[in-house]
C-alpha cells in the first residue's frame, strides 16, 4: 500500500507540474486584441500601460490577434520617452493609438520608430523630436514599415536652431544602416498635421 501510494503521489506532483507551466505559458504568449490605455498616473497591469514603452514591449513582444485600440489618458502627459514597434497588425487587426492631445517628447535620434511595422495609426498624438544632433526626426519608418497612418497631430522640432543639422518631422528609409539596400515602405498616409519648429525657426533644414 505504502508503494502505491508514493507512485500515485509523484503522478499527482507531475500532473500538476505540467499543467501549472501549461497556464504559465498561455499567460505570457496571450496576443493582444480590444482596447487598452496609457496613462502614466496608473501602474502597468491589466488594461493599462504606464507608459508607451511599456505598451510597445507587450505588442512588439506577443503580437495581437484582433483590432487594437490604445487610449492615451487626456492630461496623462507629457511621456518623456523614445519607443520602437516592430509587431504588425493587419488589414482587418490595426492597431490604433489614440493620443487624445497629449505630447511624447524624444531626446534621441527618432521619438517613434516603425520598424518594419504595419498597419498602425496615429491620431492626435504629439510628437516632439527633442534632440538637438543631426538627422532628428519626429517618426522614423523603415525596413518596410507599410500601410501605416500619422494624423490630426502637432509634429516639433523644438530643439532645432539652425540650418547646420538636418532634422525631418517624418522620415522613410529602406534600412537602419542604409538608404538604398532593402525596401522602403508602402501605403502610408499622413494626414492633417501641423508641423512645428521651436517657436524661433521655421522648421526643419531638410525633411
Amino acid at each position: 500500500m505504502k508503494k502505491n501510494y508514493n507512485r500515485n503521489w509523484l503522478f499527482y506532483l507531475k500532473t500538476m507540474a505540467v499543467f501549472g507551466s501549461m497556464l504559465c505559458a498561455g499567460a505570457v504568449s496571450a496576443q493582444l486584441s480590444g482596447t487598452y490605455t496609457i496613462n502614466s498616473g496608473a501602474a502597468t497591469s491589466g488594461t493599462n500601460y504606464a507608459s508607451f514603452t511599456a505598451f510597445a514591449t507587450a505588442i512588439n513582444g506577443v503580437g495581437v490577434s484582433g483590432p487594437v485600440t490604445v487610449n492615451v489618458v487626456s492630461g496623462s502627459g507629457p511621456y518623456n520617452e523614445t519607443v520602437t514597434f516592430t509587431a504588425s497588425g493587419t488589414a482587418t487587426n490595426t492597431i490604433t493609438v489614440n493620443g487624445n492631445g497629449n505630447t511624447i517628447k524624444g531626446s534621441t535620434l527618432a521619438t517613434i520608430t516603425l520598424n518594419g511595422a504595419d498597419y498602425f495609426t496615429f491620431d492626435n498624438l504629439n510628437v516632439d523630436a527633442a534632440s538637438t544632433g543631426s538627422g532628428t526626426r519626429c517618426y522614423w519608418l523603415y525596413n518596410n514599415a507599410d500601410n501605416n497612418t500619422i494624423k490630426n497631430s502637432d509634429l516639433i522640432v523644438s530643439a532645432y536652431t539652425s540650418t547646420s543639422n538636418s532634422t525631418a518631422y517624418i522620415a522613410f528609409s529602406s534600412m537602419a544602416t542604409s538608404r538604398s539596400a532593402g525596401s522602403h515602405g508602402t501605403g502610408n498616409v499622413i494626414d492633417n498635421n501641423t508641423m512645428k519648429g521651436n517657436g524661433t525657426n521655421s522648421g526643419p533644414y531638410s525633411g
